[in-house]
């Protein structure tokens, strides 16, 4: 029988009490039967699996609040093992990571506070109060990293906390019993789960206050929101049907219209629901498992252990695009109604679903994490023995947590390089190019500087050869000019005017990369939208073009330094398409085509001995998407955690290391972020 007495009931029916979450890079819920629900959203990252004979993906990590034991498990993807165990609070129910920083916060139901760990040293590094009797469950955080929400099941209120402080700032009434809560990938709107209130509270982060309330099914349980951040998703543990007789549902809520859009039938009481980063796919997670039989008791229960008819826990799966079933596979060994939560990994190839019993029907071992492949229909394929009753899961993965760069904004770029240590960055703002440089030994940054000349309304170009860095910008006249910096000195070559390349002319942002010590500077011609290009050995070279390369906006460039091999990409002249071609040095490859990518706006570029990766501003979503390309061919396509942007965003290659830089989507805000 589930354990139902460990968790702090909100009433006499504590079955209806449940959770959802999710994570930093990758998305998570949860739901626990029993208690109230737990965990927000947060990022969606790098998705997708690698083909045959491409670069692994670095393997993210998954933390668990195991509710019974008071501690956090911190499991490695790559083995399905748990690596390490944090003592915590007591009565651990919901997991988020914070986007800016990497700390996990965890709430603690049993004595009213949220931990937080740090993602460096995965040690307890802060202890935040609540109100007494808060019985807090979810967690999430916005995509800034300065708020996080908490919902309290026990005051039915929502906890603000400044992440600068770890500090409650202010609490929000919300319904009955608040469970879940997630966030929009924008940070604008947060959505609460009010279990016995049988809706969904609607919280204006600007204002902190309570915008409107949804009615949804019975038992809201858990809630997400897709990394497009066009709808959100509850998971309704009774569905139609107060009395639980019936499976249950999921609503399907429009962000824009603030309105269930869609409600679709799935197993018997889902208690979590997680999409994966591509926002392709929905899993439901169905405590019950399938029925022959409705349940013969007309009343919520706190598990399903002992109804007749009923299979162990399964997942519906959904293709997100048309909300229609693709399969159910069951959960295995978990026991029915031990089901509580579950996340998807940020590189798309794992769903961790969470059983609080584990295999045993007395619930009287440790719990465990049934571990599901993405791109198969099958049951669990690992299975991984946790701490006592877990509940909530969050995934974090292989890109360092986003920041903000909080000394300036953008309005166009930015543009990055490397001069080891330090990551340069260039961007227009009110027409002037500024730079600084980012230490990565430190991860402090320089202050700001203006580049003698640079005047743009477009994005400027970057490379670095040697210690001397180059910096090109297209002017309102359409001419190309540049200047050169002397990293060592601090002198610049072309004084306070630099210096104009005398055949590129262009009406779009250019290129730059170093190869082999020659400066190529690449863009796209004004008149008839073909791609030239020079080359800087000393002096400029005549312009060149890259054959059969036309395009509308701006191309991208990249090499490694010692390597005579030349990518070029490009948005397609007439279509959203992205195409790239190689100069060998004697010749260039035939054009082609990058199958996943659709953009309006110019790519990036950058190349490691991993391979070539391209990144693309989504056409449709505004989110940033990848994929890298070897030997093998083409990654499957995958996307920034939180990263939208309405630009082209800024990459460069330092040693095994990626960094990214974008404007913020609608806005000025210049964030920045690494994979490792």
């Amino acid at each position: 029988m589930h354990k139902a007495s460990v968790r702090r009931p909100l009433v006499t029916l504590t079955s209806v009490a449940l959770y959802f979450g999710a994570a930093l890079v990758g998305t998570a819920t949860a739901g626990a039967i029993g208690v109230a629900g737990a965990l927000g959203t947060a990022g969606y990252l790098a998705g997708s699996g690698t083909p045959a004979g491409a670069a692994p993906l670095p393997d993210p990590t998954a933390y668990v609040a195991n509710h019974g034991s008071g501690t956090l498990s911190v499991i490695d993807e790559a083995t399905d093992t748990v690596t390490l165990t944090v003592a915590v609070g007591s009565g651990p129910t919901g997991v988020a990571v914070n986007p800016v920083g990497g700390a996990i916060y965890v709430t603690n139901t049993d004595s009213d506070s949220v931990s937080v760990v740090s993602g460096a040293t995965e040690a307890v590094t802060a202890t935040i109060p609540l109100a007494s009797g808060s019985a807090p469950t979810g967690v999430a955080i916005t995509p800034s990293g300065l708020t996080a929400y908490v919902t309290d099941s026990g005051t039915n209120s929502v906890s603000v906390i400044a992440t600068s402080t770890n500090t409650v700032t202010t609490t929000i009434p919300v319904g009955t019993a608040p469970g879940a809560i997630a966030i929009t990938p924008n940070g604008a709107t947060a959505y609460v789960t009010d279990q016995l209130s049988h809706a969904v509270s609607v919280i204006a982060t600007s204002t902190n206050s309570v915008t409107t309330t949804i009615p949804v099914g019975y038992f809201p349980s858990a809630v997400t929101v897709g990394p497009i951040g066009a709808y959100a998703f509850v998971t309704n543990l009774c569905g139609k049907d107060p009395y639980c007789n019936s499976p249950g549902t999921l609503s399907q809520i429009s962000v824009s219209k603030n309105a269930v859009s869609k409600t679709i039938t799935v197993g018997y009481a889902p208690v979590a629901v997680t999409m994966t980063p591509d926002a392709q796919t929905l899993y439901v997670v169905n405590s019950c498992g399938p029925s022959v039989t409705p349940p013969p008791k007309p009343l919520p229960r706190p598990d399903c252990a002992d109804v007749n008819g009923h299979d162990p826990a399964n997942v519906t799966t959904l293709y997100a695009p048309t909300m229609t079933v693709d399969f159910d596979p069951s959960i295995g060994n978990a026991q029915p109604g031990s089901a509580e939560g579950a996340a998807t990994s940020p590189d798309d190839t794992t769903m961790y679903a969470v059983n609080s019993c584990g295999s045993d029907a007395t619930c009287g071992s440790a719990g465990s994490v049934s571990v599901f492949s993405t791109d198969i229909g099958t049951g669990p394929v690992a299975t991984i023995p946790v701490g006592s009753d877990p509940l909530g899961v969050a995934f974090t993965g292989p890109w360092v947590p986003q920041q903000r760069q909080t000394q300036l904004s953008t309005s166009a770029g930015p543009a990055l390089t490397e001069i080891y240590p330090n990551i340069y960055a260039a961007e227009t703002v009110n027409n002037t190019i500024s730079y600084e440089q980012y230490n990565i030994l430190t991860g402090s940054w320089s202050s700001t500087a203006t580049v003698p000349g640079g005047s743009s309304s477009l994005a400027p170009a970057l490379t670095a050869v040697g210690s001397t860095l180059w910096v090109a910008w297209t002017t309102a006249s359409l001419t190309v000019n540049y200047n050169e910096l002397d990293t060592t000195s601090g002198t610049w070559s072309y004084g306070g005017t630099g210096a104009q390349e005398p055949d590129a002319f262009s009406d779009a942002a250019p290129a730059l990369a170093d190869v082999g010590g020659s400066v190529y500077l690449a863009w796209k011609t004004p008149d008839i939208d073909e791609i030239a290009y020079a080359i800087n050995t000393g002096s400029w070279s005549s312009e060149q073009f890259v054959p059969s390369a036309a395009s509308s906006a701006g191309p991208a460039i990249a090499a490694l330094p010692d390597s005579s091999n030349v990518y070029f990409a490009w948005k397609g002249q007439t279509n959203r398409k992205l195409y790239y071609s190689i100069d060998f040095g004697s010749s260039f490859s035939a054009v082609s085509a990058q199958p996943q990518a659709s953009t309006n706006v110019g790519p990036a570029l950058a190349v490691t001995i991993a391979g070539t990766y391209l990144m693309w501003k989504s056409a449709t979503t505004k989110q940033i998407g990848w994929a890298l390309l070897t030997a093998s061919g083409w990654t499957q396509e995958h996307v920034v955690p939180y990263a939208l942007t309405g630009a082209s965003p800024g990459l460069t290659a330092a040693g095994a290391n990626l960094y990214l830089a974008w404007q913020g989507n609608g806005h000025t805000t210049f964030w920045y972020d690494s994979f490792d």
